[in-house]
């Protein structure tokens, strides 16, 4: 369970996120805050009025309330209107906030969800849900603001740590039982969009559409690789220039090759966290970061980072498969929890694309056995090319490569409403 002082922080990150993306967004002309790019929603004003609704429909949900349709984007025409309607929001839902307690996150919550179905959650979960669900989409702003001819703004959690090292940080750590879920998670999340992706041709696979990575094949290796770097910093490895060249994105003829070299870091990943001390998510790690400073966090605010990190490009990767013509499967941590309360072969049929193959993760129970993913070799990591920077973050790329490991002991055995939208656009996730 995540502790009630932990979201506070969370939900404070979310919201400079927000700020952040919205100041940048205030460059756009009109006729640009309303021009048709693409994406799970068509211009940046409906992917913006689409986070505020599902902030909104949360805090209806956190009041006892089920509304059945979010607020229609058309009340906003401008982005005032929309920002001063954000700020009701944050307003009550920081009231909300205030007023729980880490026994009643503990707690399951029950809401009816849009399309008239019941379902239970814990709360922790919901709260949860919404903070990865705006990473999600806030990548996708980010895009749409590039191919509009805008500057972006960095808005990754680890900016917001950097922004505030000087602060104290003492919010409690998310339990490493959550972090194996939470783990879990991203991989299948991983999975499905690999196997939508797998359908392109290598034209479409490397065609350059603008984002924070020009392609989508660019965009997959840039996820496998920051995985895999942040690892390599946990080993207390520093990779070599030509250990990172191995992650140059031309080195990786199609999907199936991203696709095996990831099974290889979420092995390794799997082994490493099935590896730590219940309560090393508390204990600090110390890195250098790209300006040469040490800096010291807490483990599960990098694991954070690196997870929000995976959530923010995959927004950017369903609006690429979009925009070259392929149907992006749902990846919604809602939508991996559903999946936990049916039988998981008719979850994974009805969700993922025709064809597609089974997902390559397993459980993260523990170590992966024989059967699993190949074992990476020890002395030769794979690495990040310095070409595989993201113009809008920094940090995401993980540490620079001088480190020092703190970490690991000996190793234990109401607006008006509209319906769902029903055109080629999605609802809102089925909520």
């Amino acid at each position: 369970m995540v502790p009630r002082d932990t979201f506070a922080e969370l939900y404070d990150y979310n919201w400079w996120a927000r700020d952040r993306q919205l100041e940048a967004c205030a460059a756009l002309t009109p006729e640009r805050f309303l021009r048709p790019v693409g994406g799970s929603f068509l211009t940046v004003r409906d992917t913006l009025a689409h986070l505020l609704g599902v902030e909104w429909l949360y805090l209806e949900r956190w009041s006892g309330r089920s509304p059945r349709a979010l607020p229609s984007s058309e009340e906003f025409p401008t982005l005032e209107p929309l920002r001063v309607r954000w700020d009701e929001v944050e307003r009550d839902s920081r009231a909300v906030l205030a007023g729980l307690t880490d026994a009643r996150l503990a707690e399951s919550i029950t809401y009816t969800n849009m399309k008239g179905e019941s379902k239970t959650f814990p709360l922790w979960k919901i709260f949860y849900h919404l903070l990865n669900h705006q990473s999600y989409h806030r990548g996708q702003v980010t895009t749409q603001l590039r191919q509009l001819g805008a500057a972006p703004v960095p808005v990754d959690y680890g900016r917001w740590l950097d922004a505030h090292k000087e602060e104290k940080l003492d919010a409690p750590a998310i339990p490493l039982a959550a972090w194996k879920e939470l783990f879990a998670y991203n991989h299948w999340a991983r999975d499905r969009q690999l196997a939508a992706a797998a359908g392109l041709s290598q034209e479409n696979l490397l065609r350059p559409l603008g984002s924070s990575f020009s392609s989508l094949r660019d965009t997959l290796v840039h996820l496998a690789a920051s995985e895999w770097v942040w690892l390599s910093a946990w080993r207390d490895h520093s990779p070599t220039p030509q250990e990172r060249e191995q992650f140059a994105p031309e080195k990786f003829a199609d999907v199936a090759a991203i696709r095996d070299r990831w099974a290889e870091v979420e092995g390794d990943l799997r082994d490493y966290v099935a590896d730590l001390q219940a309560d090393a998510p508390a204990r600090p790690f110390t890195y250098t970061n790209r300006k040469g400073q040490a800096v010291t966090f807490t483990l599960w605010r990098l694991f954070y980072h690196l997870l929000n990190h995976q959530s923010y490009h995959r927004g950017q990767v369903t609006t690429q498969l979009r925009q070259l013509g392929a149907a992006p499967p749902q990846v919604d941590y809602y939508f991996w929890l559903s999946e936990r309360s049916v039988d998981p072969e008719q979850a994974r049929v009805a969700g993922a694309p025709k064809g597609a193959p089974r997902r390559i993760s397993r459980e993260w129970s523990g170590k992966r056995s024989s059967a699993g993913c190949p074992r990476a070799r020890t002395d030769a990591f794979r690495g990040l090319p310095a070409a595989c920077k993201g113009g809008d973050h920094d940090s995401s790329a993980g540490p620079a490569p001088t480190l020092r490991l703190q970490l690991l002991g000996p190793r234990p055995a109401a607006p008006r409403l509209r319906r769902p939208h029903r055109g080629k656009v999605p609802p809102p996730h089925g909520q």
